[in-house]
């Protein structure tokens, strides 16, 4: 689990010299992670020969810095080694959160307001809707689900409904 190669970019993103990250064990710069569950996945990349996944490295400063992790094994001069690539995805990760907020932020305020509001696919099915729509049309959740808007509209003509139907769609 010692460091025996760390490139300058590696080097510059985590704030240290190279000769202070060879030779140190790579659980300085793994905050989250003890000992028994390195072991763990140096015993899962031997096995799997090569993995990946995320994980959170520590900067000198103790700034957390998501990575996308690629590990593999690698034979040089009969010895076996760990070859670790790390991808910076802390701003992915960050503006990932920050869409999701926005979304339940969005899907808040729909839910609650006065209006009906709703989603179809392009045959007319209920994709999604809000609680106000159920409120003022009586239904369960599950009893719109299951009706195409066509069954809304049963007091207008068959071409009158077809002829919004394809302006809607427009």
């Amino acid at each position: 689990g010692f460091i025996v190669y760390a490139n300058d970019k590696y080097c510059r993103t985590i704030g240290y010299k190279k000769e202070e990250v060879i030779g140190s064990h790579v659980l300085k710069f793994y905050p989250n992670v003890t000992p028994e569950q390195a072991e763990m996945g140096f015993a899962t990349i031997r096995q799997a020969q090569s993995i990946t996944g995320e994980a959170v490295i520590t900067t000198r400063h103790n700034e957390k810095i998501v990575v996308e992790q690629s590990a593999s094994v690698v034979n040089l001069n009969q010895r076996a080694y760990f070859s670790i690539v790390l991808h910076e995805i802390t701003e992915e990760k960050r503006k990932e959160q920050e869409r999701q907020r926005l979304l339940e932020i969005t899907s808040f305020s729909l839910d609650r307001t006065n209006e009906m509001i709703y989603w179809l696919d392009s045959k007319g099915d209920f994709l999604s809707f809000n609680e106000t729509m159920l409120q003022k049309l009586g239904y369960t959740a599950e009893e719109l689900k299951n009706t195409r808007l066509e069954d809304l509209f049963k007091s207008d003509s068959k071409e009158a409904y077809a002829q919004s139907w394809a302006t809607l769609q427009n």
